[in-house]
């Protein structure tokens, strides 16, 4: 609220009192104006004062003689003692003190008061100007890496930083600002739009994390770019069961048929094979081996396919090696060697999928559960619990303590024990085919129902 001093001139208090509402001012004696609509000094001479006395005058501000002259009713109101204060008619700038006994003057409007008004009231439960918010109060909000967050406000009326809501979801965003995304979860991925879509995945590998194929029913391909998987025409509606990329530019699926990738399309390669072929791997552009049913084994050296003949009635599954003369085949008659001259049966259990980070650390998973070859011998290694010991068709890994199996189930192989993954969550409950690790922490799954599954650390 604004205060006047009481020394003012009369054309600025009026002007004030207007403003403010006030009672229009009184006629004053003598002056021969007329200030309050009437006539000039109309019957000032009949009504009396504070006193009560019709003196032929009228008191119209306080005089300091303990008596009530103006029209307020408290006797010598804003008067020292000893002395009037006349009003302010000459012009002139006379001072006055305010109610809390500083001195106010016509100059000098009552800052000491008005401070009192200025600015925003922090905590008064109202959020005024200058304020972002009320203590206590809480909003939604965006994390400084995109996540939905909530802030809460401070006890200076400004919003505190923004906190992240909830932990990781599989969502390709880093949630919980921890500088990972999806960590800790099996998320499932949505296959890329196909025709016919995309019903059964068979097989998934690469050669690094943003160059990554995936083959399976009806000759899909489709591929990972490091941010999308995407559809690649193949040409053929043959079901795929393996692939193998030797290169960006270099890369083989099998099945009904063999199929070359140059980095610019699909193409169909002859080969000698007299069944469906259900695995591949190689080590170099000349020196890549494919394996299939009715103990199919072939072998291209750069310019074509040819057969290999190795004893067995086997229906091969899968092939990886270590080097040009150290090759695994593994079927459901038994696990096979190639020296670089020849084959030979290296242990009869069966399996589906073989790979290994040495020549002397090699893993197997399939129909007779984990085995592992230390450089010696082959021994079979339990899963944890009472899960059944064929419940794996691929296995592969990131390390020698980091080792993956996957089927109705997934299994971690940490050097020490077994740790399962749960997928429960994702649609499907889907039977899983293949596994692939791009990196540390970073895996793929494919199988069933066209699941394509990731799991991040």
């Amino acid at each position: 609220m604004v205060r006047l001093g009481r020394k003012c001139t009369w054309a600025r208090c009026a002007l004030v009192l207007s403003l403010f509402g006030c009672p229009a001012p009184v006629e004053l004696r003598g002056d021969g104006d007329d200030r309050d609509g009437d006539v000039p000094d109309a019957a000032l001479d009949s009504i009396p004062d504070e006193s009560g006395v019709d003196d032929g005058s009228r008191d119209l501000f306080e005089t300091a003689d303990t008596e009530g002259d103006d029209t307020g009713g408290d006797p010598d109101d804003g008067v020292e003692e000893g002395g009037d204060i006349p009003p302010d008619v000459d012009g002139t700038t006379e001072a006055s003190p305010d109610s809390d006994g500083e001195t106010l003057t016509d100059a000098e409007p009552a800052e000491a008061d008005a401070a009192v008004d200025a600015g925003p009231r922090c905590g008064n439960g109202v959020v005024e100007p200058g304020e972002e918010c009320e203590p206590g109060g809480s909003a939604a909000c965006t994390t400084s890496c995109g996540s939905g967050g909530r802030q809460s406000c401070t006890e200076s009326c400004s919003w505190g930083p923004c906190v992240p809501a909830v932990g990781e979801t599989c969502n390709e965003i880093d949630d919980d600002c921890d500088g990972l995304t999806d960590e800790g979860l099996a998320c499932h991925v949505d296959p890329p739009a196909s025709d016919p879509p995309i019903e059964y995945l068979e097989a998934i590998r690469g050669t690094a994390a943003d160059d990554i194929w995936a083959v399976g029913r009806w000759g899909k391909a489709i591929h990972w770019d490091g941010t999308t998987w995407s559809d690649v025409p193949t040409g053929t509606y043959a079901h795929l069961w393996g692939v193998w990329p030797l290169a960006r530019d270099d890369v083989w699926a099998v099945g009904e048929g063999t199929f070359h990738w140059d980095g610019a399309a699909w193409s169909a390669v002859p080969n000698p094979a007299v069944s469906e072929l259900r695995g591949v791997w190689g080590i170099a552009t000349d020196d890549v081996w494919a394996v299939g049913r009715e103990h199919t084994v072939i072998h291209w050296d750069g310019t074509a396919w040819s057969a290999a003949t190795i004893p067995t009635t086997t229906n091969f599954q899968a092939a990886w090696g270590w080097a040009r003369d150290d090759v695994w085949l593994v079927g459901d008659a038994g696990i096979f060697h190639w020296d670089g001259t020849s084959f030979s049966r290296a242990f009869a259990w069966g399996a589906d999928g073989v790979w290994g980070t040495a020549s002397a650390d090699v893993w197997t998973g399939g129909s007779s559960g984990p085995q592992h070859w230390d450089g010696s011998s082959w021994t079979p290694v339990d899963f944890p619990g009472s899960v059944p010991r064929d419940d794996s068709n691929d296995v592969w890994g990131c390390s020698p303590n980091d080792v993956w199996f996957v089927g109705h189930r997934v299994y971690r192989w940490d050097g020490t024990g077994w740790t399962e993954w749960d997928t429960s969550d994702i649609p499907g409950s889907p039977y899983l085919k293949g596994v692939w690790c791009a990196a540390p922490g970073d895996v793929w799954a494919v199988g069933g129902d066209a699941s394509i599954i990731r799991w991040r650390e």
